[in-house]
């Protein structure tokens, strides 16, 4: 696959945390080996901003480790320092009204999280997280009920550890744009 071809991903923290090495056994670590190791392979690169850089090096596994570093040497970790979108995080920041059921770990969770959205707006807008239960979740509800936040709507969310989402296989026909992966889909999603 050729550079032009290549996506600039958005990985959260979660995903390299999670991720073990060649012989793990664990669903969920050998989903995210598999998925950072293609990204390693094919020609994407992985977004790299002081916060999630922040947020990889307090969650890395020893796969991880290794994973950053031969990243860096192939000059696939972009660094970009997009700027905080104030009227953005006012918006998002309206947990209460949209999801009044979340708790206030939830809620935490889904403010830090704003980060990855920023990201991805400043740069392919597609992030790679395990967070379906609270942030994906409530993006793509916002996205789908508030008007004000139609920047989320383009957003696409992928999670490695979900099969049927088919990460490796989306990454490997060149991590395009499907209507079904973004936050602002309002139709069935493919299981």
């Amino acid at each position: 696959m050729s550079t032009k071809n290549s996506k600039l991903l958005v990985i959260d923290a979660s995903v390299l945390r999670a991720s073990g090495d060649e012989n793990a056994t664990h669903p969920t670590s050998k989903n995210c080996h598999q998925f950072l190791q293609n990204v390693l392979d094919i020609c994407h690169r992985a977004v790299l901003t002081r916060d999630l850089e922040i947020e990889w090096n307090k969650h890395n596994s020893r796969f991880a480790q290794a994973w950053r570093g031969t990243m860096g040497r192939k000059k696939k970790l972009i660094s970009t320092n997009p700027l905080k979108d104030s009227a953005l995080r006012a918006k998002i920041c309206l947990i209460d009204v949209i999801l009044p059921d979340l708790t206030d770990n939830q809620r935490s969770d889904v403010k830090k999280d704003i980060r990855l959205i920023e990201a991805a707006l400043a740069t392919d807008k597609i992030v790679i997280s395990l967070d379906d239960n609270t942030a994906r979740k409530y993006f793509t509800r916002a996205a789908k009920e508030v008007e004000d936040l139609s920047e989320l709507k383009v957003i696409t969310w992928v999670n490695p550890d979900k099969p049927e989402e088919s990460p490796i296989e989306w990454l490997r026909s060149g991590a395009n744009i499907e209507p079904e992966r973004l936050l602002g889909f309002s139709g069935i999603r493919k299981s």
